[in-house]
C-alpha cells in the first residue's frame, strides 16, 4: 500500500488521482480547507484533521500520524512543502521505520529561485532533497534546476495539468457544433475574441488586460471583446475600471463558471488566451481548445510564472512579451490577427503540446516512474 499525503484534494486534481488510483493502489490523507480553492474527496481517500498554530495562514500541522500508524504502507508521498509542519515529523520517523520516502512539488520556491549557499530555508529543502528516495517535479525546470544538487536519476517530473481527457471530450462535442453556431449560442458578433480565465487576483493583472483592450479596441479600432471568465477579489476593482476606461461594449463579466461545458466555450471561441501577470493551469485549460496564450515574459521582477509556463514557447503555442509594454503586446497581438496562417499553425500546436507533453496519462506516468523507482 502506498500512502499519499497532501494538504488538500482539488477538483482539478482529482482526475489525475483518479487515473493514478487505476494503475496503483494507494491511501490519501487530506484535509478540507477553507479556501477559494474547490476541494473534493474520493473512495481513497481518508479526511483528515489540521491545525494552524500562531494563527498563521501558511502554517499547517497535519494530523496524519495516527493515520499512518494504521496503514501498512511501504512508499510515503509527501507534499514537499516546508510550511507543512507534520512534513518533517513523518519524514523523520518514516526513515526510522524503514519507509521509502518521496517528495512532491516544486521542488523550491519559484519567485526566490534556489540558492543554499544564500538561503537558510533552501539549505532545509536540500537536506530533504538529498535524504528524500525519489522526487517528483511539477516541471523540466525544476529538475534542472536542482540537477546541481541531487542526482538527477531520483527526479522525475509528472507535468503539472487538468483532465486533458474531459476537456477532449468537450471539445469534440463543440467541434461538432462548429466555432459560428457557438458565438451565436452565446450571444457574441464581435469578429474577434479574446479571454481571460481563472481568478482575479493583482498577481493576475487583469488590469493591464483591460488597459490592452483599450489600446485594441480604441487606437486600433479592433471589432474585439474581452471575455472574463472567473471570480476574485478585484471583481468591483476591474468592473471599475472597465466604467473609466469607456469598455461597456467591448468586456463581458461572466463570473466563476464551476461547469467546465460552460466556461470552456469561451477559450473555443477565443482567438488568444491574454493574462499578463502570472499563469498557471489556465494555459492548459486554453491549449486544449487550441486557444494560444499571451503573458510577459518572466524576469527578476516577475512575474513569478508557474511550472506551467514551459508549455507556452513564445511564437509557437503563444507569445511571452521580453518587455513589460503593452503597446509592444498590443503590437504582437495585431500581428498575429493579421495572420490567419500563424494562426492555424498555433492552434494545432497548442493541441500538440496537450497531447504529447501536459496530458493527463503524462503527469500520472510521471509519479509512476517515481513510485517504480524506489521499488526497486
Amino acid at each position: 500500500m502506498i500512502i499519499i499525503i497532501q494538504r488538500i484534494l482539488p477538483h482539478y486534481r482529482r482526475a489525475i488521482f483518479d487515473a493514478l488510483h487505476e494503475k496503483v493502489s494507494f491511501r490519501l490523507l487530506h484535509t478540507i480547507q477553507k479556501s477559494f480553492i474547490s476541494q473534493s474527496k474520493a473512495k481513497y481517500s481518508v479526511l483528515i484533521n489540521s491545525w494552524k498554530p500562531f494563527k498563521s495562514r501558511d502554517l499547517i500541522f497535519l494530523s496524519c500520524l495516527r493515520e499512518l500508524s494504521h496503514q501498512k504502507g511501504s512508499i510515503i508521498i509527501h507534499e514537499f512543502s516546508l510550511s507543512i509542519l507534520s512534513f518533517h515529523l513523518v519524514f523523520h520517523v518514516g526513515k526510522l521505520v524503514g519507509k521509502k520516502l518521496i517528495l512532491w512539488g516544486h521542488g523550491y520556491n519559484r519567485k526566490e529561485g534556489f540558492s543554499p549557499s544564500q538561503s537558510f530555508s533552501d539549505r532545509i529543502r536540500l537536506y530533504y532533497l538529498k535524504r528524500a528516495d525519489a522526487v517528483v517535479l511539477y516541471g523540466q525546470q525544476g529538475k534542472e534546476v536542482l540537477s546541481d544538487y541531487i542526482p538527477t536519476d531520483k527526479m522525475f517530473v509528472a507535468a503539472n495539468t487538468i483532465d486533458t481527457d474531459l476537456h477532449r471530450y468537450i471539445k469534440q462535442k463543440l467541434d461538432f457544433k462548429g466555432r459560428d453556431n457557438i458565438k451565436k449560442e452565446l450571444g457574441i458578433s464581435e469578429t474577434l475574441n479574446i479571454c481571460f480565465i481563472g481568478r482575479l487576483l493583482e498577481d493576475k493583472q487583469v488590469d493591464k488586460l483591460l488597459d490592452l483592450t483599450k489600446i485594441l479596441c480604441h487606437t486600433h479600432n479592433l471589432d474585439l471583446r474581452l471575455h472574463i471568465v472567473g471570480d476574485g477579489p478585484m471583481n468591483e476593482a476591474l468592473i471599475e475600471q472597465v466604467l473609466l476606461l469607456g469598455l461597456n461594449s467591448h468586456v463581458s463579466f461572466h463570473g466563476n463558471m464551476t461547469d467546465p461545458e460552460n466556461s470552456s466555450k469561451y477559450l473555443y471561441i477565443s482567438d488568444l488566451m491574454i493574462m499578463p501577470g502570472y499563469v498557471g493551469l489556465s494555459v492548459n485549460h486554453a491549449f486544449c481548445y487550441g486557444c494560444p496564450a499571451v503573458t510577459f515574459a518572466q524576469d527578476e521582477n516577475g512575474p513569478f510564472h508557474s511550472p506551467e509556463i514551459e508549455y507556452l514557447i513564445d511564437g509557437q503555442t503563444g507569445f511571452q512579451i521580453p518587455v513589460k509594454d503593452l503597446n509592444v503586446m498590443a503590437d504582437t497581438v495585431l500581428e498575429y490577427f493579421s495572420n490567419p496562417i500563424k494562426q492555424i499553425e498555433m492552434r494545432k500546436n497548442c493541441l500538440k503540446m496537450v497531447a504529447e507533453i501536459c496530458s493527463k496519462s503524462k503527469m500520472v506516468q510521471g509519479v509512476l516512474e517515481a513510485i517504480n523507482y524506489v521499488r526497486l
